[in-house]
Protein backbone atom coordinates (compact mmCIF):
# COMPACT_ATOMS: atom_id res chain seq x y z
CA UNK A 1 0.00 0.00 0.00
CA UNK A 2 2.85 2.39 0.85
CA UNK A 3 4.49 1.73 -2.53
CA UNK A 4 1.19 2.53 -4.27
CA UNK A 5 1.00 5.90 -2.48
CA UNK A 6 4.63 6.62 -3.40
CA UNK A 7 3.91 5.74 -7.04
CA UNK A 8 0.89 8.04 -7.08
CA UNK A 9 2.88 10.85 -5.47
CA UNK A 10 5.73 10.33 -7.94
CA UNK A 11 3.27 10.36 -10.87
CA UNK A 12 1.73 13.62 -9.67
CA UNK A 13 5.19 15.15 -9.20
CA UNK A 14 6.33 14.09 -12.70
CA UNK A 15 3.11 15.42 -14.23
CA UNK A 16 3.59 18.74 -12.42
CA UNK A 17 7.19 19.03 -13.63
CA UNK A 18 6.23 18.21 -17.20
CA UNK A 19 3.45 20.78 -17.17
CA UNK A 20 5.61 23.50 -15.66
CA UNK A 21 8.51 22.86 -18.05
CA UNK A 22 6.33 22.31 -21.08
CA UNK A 23 4.60 25.65 -20.61
CA UNK A 24 7.59 27.62 -21.84
CA UNK A 25 7.04 29.20 -25.22
CA UNK A 26 9.76 29.91 -27.71
CA UNK A 27 10.35 33.59 -28.57
CA UNK A 28 8.63 32.96 -31.93
CA UNK A 29 5.55 31.55 -30.17
CA UNK A 30 5.50 34.48 -27.74
CA UNK A 31 5.64 36.96 -30.62
CA UNK A 32 2.87 35.18 -32.52
CA UNK A 33 0.75 35.26 -29.34
CA UNK A 34 1.56 38.99 -28.99
CA UNK A 35 0.06 39.74 -32.41
CA UNK A 36 -3.00 37.56 -31.74
CA UNK A 37 -3.61 39.56 -28.54
CA UNK A 38 -3.22 42.88 -30.38
CA UNK A 39 -5.69 41.70 -33.04
CA UNK A 40 -8.18 40.66 -30.34
CA UNK A 41 -7.99 43.99 -28.49
CA UNK A 42 -8.37 45.98 -31.72
CA UNK A 43 -11.42 43.94 -32.74
CA UNK A 44 -12.89 44.43 -29.26
CA UNK A 45 -12.10 48.14 -29.64
CA UNK A 46 -10.21 48.04 -26.37
CA UNK A 47 -7.54 50.72 -26.78
CA UNK A 48 -6.89 50.80 -23.03
CA UNK A 49 -5.46 47.30 -23.15
CA UNK A 50 -3.41 48.05 -26.26
CA UNK A 51 -1.24 50.48 -24.33
CA UNK A 52 0.25 47.69 -22.22
CA UNK A 53 1.78 46.20 -25.40
CA UNK A 54 3.68 49.40 -26.22
CA UNK A 55 7.03 50.21 -24.64
CA UNK A 56 7.28 53.41 -22.60
CA UNK A 57 10.38 54.08 -24.76
CA UNK A 58 8.37 53.80 -28.00
CA UNK A 59 9.44 56.13 -30.79
CA UNK A 60 9.20 56.08 -34.55
CA UNK A 61 10.35 58.07 -37.55
CA UNK A 62 7.16 60.14 -37.37
CA UNK A 63 8.20 61.33 -33.86
CA UNK A 64 5.26 59.54 -32.24
CA UNK A 65 5.40 58.45 -28.61
CA UNK A 66 3.55 55.68 -26.81
CA UNK A 67 0.77 58.14 -25.97
CA UNK A 68 0.56 59.34 -29.59
CA UNK A 69 0.28 55.79 -30.89
CA UNK A 70 -2.53 55.04 -28.42
CA UNK A 71 -4.38 58.13 -29.63
CA UNK A 72 -3.88 57.16 -33.27
CA UNK A 73 -5.36 53.71 -32.59
CA UNK A 74 -8.30 55.22 -30.69
CA UNK A 75 -8.97 57.70 -33.50
CA UNK A 76 -8.81 54.95 -36.11
CA UNK A 77 -11.32 52.85 -34.18
CA UNK A 78 -13.67 55.83 -33.80
CA UNK A 79 -13.83 56.18 -37.59
CA UNK A 80 -14.56 52.48 -38.16
CA UNK A 81 -18.08 51.21 -37.41
CA UNK A 82 -16.72 47.67 -37.11
CA UNK A 83 -13.24 46.24 -37.47
CA UNK A 84 -11.92 42.75 -38.14
CA UNK A 85 -8.27 41.98 -38.67
CA UNK A 86 -6.52 39.17 -40.47
CA UNK A 87 -2.76 39.24 -40.02
CA UNK A 88 0.09 37.34 -41.59
CA UNK A 89 3.68 37.41 -40.35
CA UNK A 90 5.84 37.79 -43.44
CA UNK A 91 9.24 37.73 -41.72
CA UNK A 92 10.57 37.45 -38.18
CA UNK A 93 14.18 37.91 -37.08
CA UNK A 94 15.07 37.55 -33.42
CA UNK A 95 18.52 38.53 -32.16
CA UNK A 96 20.79 36.00 -30.47
CA UNK A 97 19.99 37.34 -27.01
CA UNK A 98 16.26 36.82 -27.67
CA UNK A 99 15.49 40.35 -26.46
CA UNK A 100 14.77 42.14 -29.75
CA UNK A 101 12.82 41.13 -32.83
CA UNK A 102 12.27 42.67 -36.24
CA UNK A 103 8.93 41.55 -37.61
CA UNK A 104 7.22 42.32 -40.90
CA UNK A 105 3.50 41.74 -40.66
CA UNK A 106 0.75 42.24 -43.23
CA UNK A 107 -2.74 43.08 -41.99
CA UNK A 108 -6.10 43.01 -43.73
CA UNK A 109 -8.66 45.34 -42.14
CA UNK A 110 -12.30 44.64 -42.99
CA UNK A 111 -15.73 45.48 -41.59
CA UNK A 112 -16.63 41.83 -41.02
CA UNK A 113 -14.78 38.54 -40.55
CA UNK A 114 -13.70 37.19 -43.93
CA UNK A 115 -12.26 33.88 -45.02
CA UNK A 116 -9.14 34.00 -47.17
CA UNK A 117 -11.02 32.76 -50.23
CA UNK A 118 -13.85 35.30 -49.85
CA UNK A 119 -13.79 37.78 -52.75
CA UNK A 120 -14.91 40.56 -50.40
CA UNK A 121 -11.35 40.45 -49.05
CA UNK A 122 -10.44 42.68 -52.00
CA UNK A 123 -12.63 45.44 -50.51
CA UNK A 124 -10.55 45.56 -47.34
CA UNK A 125 -7.66 47.82 -46.42
CA UNK A 126 -4.23 46.26 -46.59
CA UNK A 127 -1.25 47.39 -44.52
CA UNK A 128 2.33 46.27 -43.95
CA UNK A 129 4.01 47.01 -40.63
CA UNK A 130 7.76 46.80 -40.03
CA UNK A 131 7.87 46.32 -36.27
CA UNK A 132 10.64 46.30 -33.70
CA UNK A 133 9.70 44.46 -30.52
CA UNK A 134 11.84 44.53 -27.37
CA UNK A 135 11.63 41.91 -24.65
CA UNK A 136 11.29 43.60 -21.29
CA UNK A 137 9.22 41.39 -18.99
CA UNK A 138 7.04 40.75 -22.05
CA UNK A 139 7.44 41.63 -25.70
CA UNK A 140 6.65 45.31 -26.24
CA UNK A 141 6.37 47.45 -29.32
CA UNK A 142 9.42 49.68 -29.54
CA UNK A 143 8.97 51.15 -33.01
CA UNK A 144 7.05 50.64 -36.23
CA UNK A 145 6.75 51.90 -39.76
CA UNK A 146 3.64 51.26 -41.83
CA UNK A 147 2.59 51.45 -45.43
CA UNK A 148 -0.51 50.64 -47.44
CA UNK A 149 -0.50 47.53 -49.62
CA UNK A 150 -2.54 46.46 -52.59
CA UNK A 151 -4.70 43.36 -52.29
CA UNK A 152 -2.33 41.66 -54.72
CA UNK A 153 0.69 42.40 -52.50
CA UNK A 154 -1.19 41.03 -49.48
CA UNK A 155 -2.13 37.82 -51.29
CA UNK A 156 1.41 37.26 -52.57
CA UNK A 157 2.83 37.71 -49.07
CA UNK A 158 0.56 34.88 -47.90
CA UNK A 159 1.39 32.58 -50.79
CA UNK A 160 5.05 33.41 -51.32
CA UNK A 161 6.60 35.15 -54.27
CA UNK A 162 4.48 36.14 -57.26
CA UNK A 163 4.68 33.86 -60.26
CA UNK A 164 7.60 34.55 -62.58
CA UNK A 165 6.75 36.48 -65.74
CA UNK A 166 6.80 34.36 -68.86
Amino acid sequence: MASRAKLLLLSVLVAFLLLSCGGQQSPEEEIRAYFVAIEKHMEERNTGRLKKYISTAYSDRYNNTRQDLSRIAAGYLLRQPAIHLNHHIVAMEINESHNEANVTIDVLVSREPLAENDLRVLQGDFHRFAVILVKEDDWLLHSLVWQRLTGEDFMFSREGSPPAAE
